[in-house]
This record gives structure tokens, sequence and C-alpha cells, in this order.
């Protein structure tokens, strides 16, 4: 029995800047999909982008705080995500600062397969407020439908 089914892993989800060797051993030991986070920082990707696109299963870009690697509430310049600069061959998930109020805006702008969320769902730091939760998915549903 292998990892993935051992664990019940669907995806490995990969912080700290992953190096494509890295998303290729992880994926090779757990057999599940991996999706490898991008840290955006300011205006700039890291040069590690193109190769993750060709290994991993999906990107996920997040903005760049020095001291958290996620999970920070703090939203990246969407527009640095240029159609050139997007992954091709990877999904896109979109994460970083999302709240029911900008994540419409965050589809528009990036078009994910994805959006993640945490801190912009909760009421206080590890609090999850429904009425905010189910605010932000029926804004991606409204948006989705467009």
């Amino acid at each position: 029995m292998c990892i993935r089914d051992r664990a019940r892993l669907d995806v490995v989800q990969l912080h700290g800047d992953p190096a494509p060797e890295t998303v290729e051993r992880v994926r090779a030991v757990t057999g599940a999909l991996v999706w490898a986070v991008i840290r955006v920082r300011g205006t700039s990707l890291p040069h590690t982008l193109g190769a993750l696109d060709g290994v991993a299963d999906a990107v996920l870009f997040d903005a760049y705080v020095s001291d958290r690697l996620g999970g920070s509430g703090v939203a990246f310049d969407w527009s640095v995500l240029t159609p050139e600069a997007r992954p091709r061959r990877a999904r896109l998930i979109a994460a970083g600062g999302l709240t029911p109020e900008n994540v419409a805006e965050a589809i528009r702008a990036l078009a994910p397969h994805v959006v993640d969320v945490s801190s912009g769902v909760e009421a206080a730091p590890g609090i999850k407020d429904h009425a905010r939760m189910q605010a932000f998915a029926d804004a991606v549903r409204r948006q989705s439908e467009r």
C-alpha cells in the first residue's frame, strides 16, 4: 500500500518555494497530485515558475510574507500574473488575501482553476466565520456562472 492510500491523500501542497526535483520526488513517493506554492514578492515571480509548470499538477500563487509560508491574509498584485507569466500545463490556483469581498475580482483577473481561502473567512485568527464562508462560496458561484 502506498503512502497516498495509507494517508488518504489526494493532493500534497508544497510550501517553501519547492524546487522541481522536490515536486517529482514527492509525487514518486506519495502517488498523489502535487501543488507547488509560489510566493509572489512585489511584481516579481520566482525563476522556478517555468520549471514547476512542467512538473507540478498545479501552481498555487500566494503573497510573499517574510515570516509566513501561507495563511497571512495578504493579497499579492494580481497584475503580475500576465497571460504570458501564467502556467500553461499546470492548473492555476489563486490564494493570498482572498475574501468574500474580493474573490470575484480575483477570478475575473486570474481565471484560476481553484481559489484557496483561509484567513479571509475568519472572525478571528483560527476561527472560521460561517457567514463569511457562505458569502465567499456565493461570490465564487456568482462569478463562475458568468
